[in-house]
């Protein structure tokens, strides 16, 4: 009974191997600097600071299929941003990061922030570096600087907790990105917990 009930906590610590290995959470950081309404209040040429939560277990391929084309993306758990002089407020409408890497020449790879979904539209891009033409979303990078631009953002309405934002159109913004991953030692805890009775049943054994 014990060796099968063993063998059992066995087999679900085996399949939480691979879970503990490629899925974590991870912040994305997207930052630069513009002008905007925010609940139609101007602010002027503020810093402002995006930070948001996603999943690296959900990474999809915006262009599945496509021979060219290689966008992939995660669909954020929650994401707020910081203005300068203005305040902090979360995002109500659903937003995701994005890279693509699918251009023929590296240092054009790009990432950026967006709308959620497959079809989501940009929000803010950039900045473009080779580094980003092997990066999958699901590694720690950065701090990455270089021009980004701010586009899209009067499409369809962004909605924050202090009301609707609007970045000005920009295409010439100092942009910094920077991605880091959260390791989860609570799925590891869950793993460790699930063997310990493995662990006692084989030194029971061998004491008798």
């Amino acid at each position: 009974m014990i060796r099968r009930h063993c063998l059992a906590l066995l087999a679900i610590c085996t399949a939480l191997v691979p879970a503990i290995a490629t899925a974590a959470p991870i912040v994305f950081q997207h930052a630069g600097s513009g002008s905007g309404t925010l609940s139609g209040v101007p602010f002027v040429n503020s810093q402002f600071v995006i930070t948001a939560l996603g999943d690296t277990s959900q990474v999809v391929n915006a262009f599945p299929g496509d021979p060219v084309l290689s966008v992939w993306y995660i669909d954020h758990i929650s994401a707020e941003i910081q203005i300068g002089g203005v305040g902090a407020y979360s995002f109500t409408t659903s937003t995701r990061t994005f890279v693509n890497n699918s251009s023929d020449l590296p240092e054009d790879s790009i990432v950026g922030f967006s709308r959620a979904g497959a079809g989501g539209l940009d929000l803010f891009d950039g900045p473009k570096d080779s580094v980003f033409e092997a990066w999958a979303l699901t590694t720690s990078i950065g701090p990455i600087t270089g021009v980004g631009l701010l586009g899209q953002w009067t499409n369809t309405p962004v909605n924050t907790t202090g009301g609707v934002l609007v970045l000005n159109a920009n295409e010439n913004v100092a942009a910094t990105f920077i991605a880091t991953v959260i390791p989860e030692p609570a799925t590891a805890t869950i793993a460790l917990t699930l063997l310990a009775p493995l662990t006692l049943a084989r030194r029971r054994r061998r004491a008798v």
